[in-house]
């Protein structure tokens, strides 16, 4: 019997200066694959980025699902960066 290994797919965002500031954009082909794959999508965002080097500021499993009512419709979806600061809290409490 073989197991099939599970696929994670991950979508990192970087940002020159703070992600609670800016937030992060996503296309709607990456919040389609993000919505399709729930559980197996993680979104990854990193602060500071302008000199090749960064700071994770937060990743989190299934964006679609725990930014569901927070994407502003655009050509890009944007999570705010009160939104992203928010949700690493929350997350810290349940970890």
């Amino acid at each position: 019997m073989s197991v099939r290994p599970r696929v994670r797919c991950v979508e990192v965002k970087g940002v020159a200066g703070q992600a609670s500031a800016s937030g992060v954009r996503l296309t709607s082909g990456e919040l389609t694959s993000a919505r399709q794959r729930r559980s197996d999508y993680w979104l990854y965002v990193v602060d500071n980025c302008v000199n090749g080097e960064g700071t994770l500021f937060g990743h989190w499993r299934d964006p679609a699902g725990v930014f569901a009512e927070s994407f502003e419709n655009m050509t890009e979806y944007r999570l705010a960066g009160s939104v992203l600061s928010a949700a690493r809290e929350h997350q810290g409490e349940g970890s």
